[in-house]
């Protein structure tokens, strides 16, 4: 993988990170940006949700595993992994804010899964093992 395939991944990483850290200093930016279902107020969410998260404990379940599927997948589909993350990111926070129960979402758990669900699909469909 070329310098620029893990600036993207490397930049989303630390983006949810230094958010995480800015929630310490200003608390109400996690029900300014998470998710409401339903709530035109918290359509805002449906892009950034997936930079807030609870607590460290919640933060560190969603780092590793994220980090592991954006680098993978920019690394695997390098000519598609910008339009998939992006596609990723927008479905499961609508999913979310359309489909979920009426109570605030944060974290990028939706996120994890579409990337793995990506990856997982692709990999059968085109029988791409290594």
């Amino acid at each position: 993988m070329s310098k620029s395939g893990y600036l993207t991944p490397s930049l989303y990483c630390l983006l949810i990170i230094a958010i995480f850290i800015c929630q310490h200093f200003m608390p109400e930016l996690a029900l300014d940006w998470a998710i409401l279902p339903l709530n035109p107020a918290y359509l805002k969410g449906i892009v950034t949700a997936v930079f807030i998260h609870a607590n460290i404990e919640h933060l560190s379940s969603n780092i590793l595993p994220f980090a592991v599927c954006i680098f993978g997948l920019f690394y695997f589909y390098k000519e598609i992994a910008l339009k998939v993350t992006f596609i990723a990111h927008i479905v499961t926070g609508t999913l979310i804010w359309l489909l979920a129960r009426p109570v605030f979402h944060v974290g990028a758990s939706g996120l994890v899964y579409a990337l793995v669900l990506f990856i997982l699909i692709s990999a059968i469909i085109y029988r791409n093992w290594e």
